[in-house]
């Protein structure tokens, strides 16, 4: 449980600078903790992960098969986007226009049309955003090696044969998150007497400050691996 209500009333400006007042010091510690395990263990959890790069992929099929002439059903305002080639010069205006009609509802029709879609890939990564059969994603504390992310990729060709486009069913990737970066704009405590340190030196908890880095490989899960 984070008191934020308690760590807004201990704001105060100092000299210019924003700071927190003595007595917030462990609700701040209490922030930084469960934003840590909050990131790990939910915002970059791995069915989270696999559910995003899966819809990315299936954005970018989308976009390759609308630049190569194939008609897909899809909200106006996203096949605006989808066939806006990388050399067109678009008006500002008219891309804001379209950008801010976006919403979720657009990506859940989308998806649901494409999981009817001829193309394999397209089908393959819709109905699996739509029925909830995500890619399984393994967490890996070293880069995936060419090997192993290429034996998967055989496994594919293997079950699906040509018409599988592997870049979009098989791929590698990492994710970073620092609980405390005090390389940027510090957390600065204000103390009774009127002196400012840094959390990091007058905290009793040590501050997480190294930047951590997970390795992952996405795939269906059809694969049996």
């Amino acid at each position: 449980m984070i008191g934020y209500d308690r760590i807004i009333k201990m704001l105060a400006v100092h000299e210019g600078e924003l700071v927190v007042e003595e007595k917030g010091i462990y609700s701040i510690e209490k922030f930084l903790i469960a934003r840590r395990l909050m990131y790990w263990q939910v915002y970059l959890h791995k069915t989270g992960v696999a559910a995003e790069k899966m819809l990315i992929h299936a954005l970018r099929r989308a976009r390759e098969l609308t630049l190569s002439g194939v008609k897909l059903e899809v909200p106006r305002h996203l096949g605006w986007f989808l066939a806006l080639h990388s050399g067109d010069t678009a008006d500002p205006a008219e891309m804001l226009s379209h950008f801010s009609k976006l919403d979720d509802n657009d990506l859940t029709a989308a998806i649901k049309y494409w999981s009817e879609a001829e193309d394999f890939t397209l089908s393959r990564l819709s109905k699996g955003l739509l029925d909830r059969k995500l890619f399984r994603l393994e967490w890996h504390t070293e880069p995936v090696s060419e090997a192993y992310a290429q034996s998967i990729r055989e496994r594919v060709i293997e079950k699906w044969g040509k018409d599988a486009m592997i870049e979009h069913l098989v791929y590698t990737g990492s994710e970073s998150n620092r609980a405390y970066n005090d390389a940027r704009e510090q957390i600065r405590i204000l103390f009774k007497n009127g002196t400012v340190k840094p959390i990091d030196q007058c905290s009793d908890v040590p501050m997480t400050t190294q930047l951590v880095t997970k390795y992952f490989i996405c795939y269906p899960k059809e694969l049996g691996i």
